[in-house]
């Protein structure tokens, strides 16, 4: 909770004790409690979380300066009500907080842009009419110099929608958001010189412009990100007409991410035999069907903005032209975002190195060798699910190769989930600090780009063995 809550939490407990103590003092009680009041609604810092404690506030307020006069059986129950309302805001205010980011520890500002690519060459498979093309929303995060002077609310209202929406909360439910303080602006000015470029790709059903507590810190090293908002499978998109596509259920039901029957041999062979042979088959069964074709859209999403790219890089009307290095170009995503990166740098020529946070490694690898630069960091959770990743990563392990862990993770502790929701029944997050989380993996991150595309000197291998939160996996 803010310090104003808190302060008010703790007004209205001894405001409720002075009900049962005679004392003159009590008005006053009632004046301080209208003072901080009004003071907090004037600060803009008023949130739904903390409606029935504004309600018992001013109740008590009511009792107090019209010095009301009740049983003490009346005051018991009264108060036994109002510590329960008083409590269930403070639990509300507590799992849905106003949070803060980590701060950026490079030298560069934050710029934001959004960029709109439509994709004629390609079929949009998941809407029903067979004219429509794959739209794309990317949001462009580059180095900036311009103070940051007025920063940028965080998630667009599209993808807070769309959030709301999978947590059965009113549309409205996530304004509150508009007092978390980011570190980047619209439409600065870019910093001077050219830098690397990362294509990110966000997890299936996620607010894709959610993973500022590491896309900021990274841009801020001196890397362009093109955060690509992949249409009806993450929560909501904006396009430029103004039309708001939110995540597609009814596809995603209707498709079951190509679960069938040889899927679920697969899985029984996973969780009940001992034996590598019959685990290494049934994950090369699994591989082929499971999440295959999802995998290869954004994979191939990736390729249609590395195109745009070449283009724009040369276009004078693009605020970022001449600012891109094509030829220091990686990719990196989360779960099924950071499959689609592998995905994309095993066929796509112009990838220089790919990282997957916490992604099982559906489609292509399991039948070749990734001959590039690749990390995969892996949650500590298992959530009871076999672990295919050993037997699909296993022809790429080398020198190239960083299998890497993070330790008491959980799947979402690679996005900013774990600061938006803090009960862990609901946010899938371990029990690492979200701060540390984001930190320790921006900082490898950053030094694996570092190394493979702007050719610093960085042993990777001491790098890990050095830090308390990753480790090697075994």
């Amino acid at each position: 909770m803010q310090l104003i809550e808190s302060v008010l939490v703790l007004l209205v407990l001894v405001q409720l004790i002075f009900l049962f103590i005679n004392k003159k003092e009590k008005q006053s009680l009632a004046f301080v409690g209208l003072g901080l009041l009004a003071f907090h609604f004037i600060l803009g810092e008023g949130r739904w979380q903390m409606s029935f404690l504004y309600l018992i506030e001013v109740i008590l307020i009511g009792i107090y300066l019209k010095r009301t006069k009740s049983s003490r059986w009346m005051r018991v129950i009264g108060c036994f009500f109002a510590v329960i309302l008083t409590v269930a805001s403070a639990i509300l205010a507590y799992a849905l907080p106003v949070f803060s980011l980590p701060s950026p520890t490079g030298s560069f500002n934050v710029g934001l842009e959004k960029l709109y690519i439509p994709v004629n060459s390609r079929e949009e498979t998941i809407t029903e009419n067979p004219s429509d093309k794959r739209e794309l929303m990317v949001n462009v995060w580059y180095p900036t110099k311009d103070p940051t002077e007025v920063n940028s609310p965080y998630l667009p209202q599209v993808e807070r929608v769309g959030f709301a929406t999978k947590y059965g909360l009113p549309p409205a439910a996530l304004n509150y958001l508009n007092k978390v303080e980011t570190h980047h602006q619209r439409d600065a000015q870019p910093a001077d010189g050219q830098f690397p470029v990362l294509i990110f790709s966000p997890g299936y059903y996620t607010p894709a412009s959610g993973y500022l507590s590491i896309i900021e810190d990274l841009v801020s090293h001196g890397f362009i990100i093109f955060n690509i908002i992949h249409p009806h499978e993450t929560m909501g998109i904006e396009y430029p007409d103004g039309r708001n596509v939110f995540f597609d259920m009814a596809f995603n039901e209707a498709n079951s991410w190509g679960w069938n029957d040889d899927v679920s041999s697969a899985v029984n062979t996973l969780q009940s035999s001992n034996d590598n042979n019959e685990k290494r088959k049934a994950t090369a069964q699994m591989a082929k069907t499971y999440g295959k074709d999802i995998v290869k859209r954004w994979a191939a999403d990736m390729g249609s903005v590395i195109d745009r790219l070449t283009q724009l890089n040369s276009d004078p009307s693009f605020r970022l032209q001449g600012k891109l290095d094509l030829d220091r170009l990686a990719t990196y995503g989360h779960s099924v975002g950071g499959s689609a990166a592998i995905e994309a740098a095993i066929f796509d020529e112009r990838i220089k190195a790919a990282v997957n946070l916490d992604g099982a490694q559906w489609g292509s690898l399991i039948d070749t060798v990734l001959n590039k630069p690749a990390a995969l960091i892996s949650s500590s959770a298992t959530y009871g699910q076999p672990d295919v990743n050993q037997y699909i990563f296993e022809k790429s392990l080398g020198k190239n190769f960083q299998n890497l862990v993070l330790r008491n993770s959980g799947h979402s502790n690679f996005s900013d989930i774990p600061f938006m929701i803090r009960v862990p029944q609901l946010n899938e997050a371990g029990s690492i600090s979200p701060t540390i989380a984001a930190q320790n993996t921006t900082a490898f991150l950053n030094a694996f780009f570092k190394k493979y595309l702007l050719d610093e000197t960085i042993d990777l291998d001491d790098w890990v063995d050095s830090n308390p939160y990753l480790m090697h996996r075994e």
